[in-house]
């Protein structure tokens, strides 16, 4: 068992159709990297990319996970994604439901 975490983080991460937000997120979630993710299909995403402004149709995933699962999970992101660098933003909470925080904390340590 995981020592005591005393923060949740959300981690934001964008791919290019719906079935890679779901392949990247159902492997996370077996691998007890996280305990839930969002997925929200319909993102208009511009961006620059080696000096021209791109603008791509993409899919947001919201992932919950505890802070020190950070770095595995972006690597794990890394590792499965198709974009050469794709977007991996952490996002600390300072306000949790304490129901909410002991599920996600019991079903990332299970």
């Amino acid at each position: 068992m995981t020592s005591e975490v005393t923060q949740a983080i959300v981690i934001i991460s964008t791919a290019a159709t719906t079935d890679q937000a779901s392949r990247i997120g159902q492997t996370l979630l077996e691998e007890n990297l996280i305990a839930c993710v969002n997925i929200i299909p319909g993102v208009k995403s511009l961006y620059r990319w080696h000096g021209k402004i791109q603008q791509d149709d993409e899919v947001v995933m919201l992932m919950k996970t505890l802070k020190d699962k950070q770095v595995a999970v972006f690597e794990r992101i890394k590792q499965l994604h198709d974009y050469d660098v794709p977007e991996i933003i952490a996002l600390g909470s300072d306000s949790i439901d304490p129901d909410y925080f002991d599920w996600l904390k019991k079903v990332i340590n299970t």
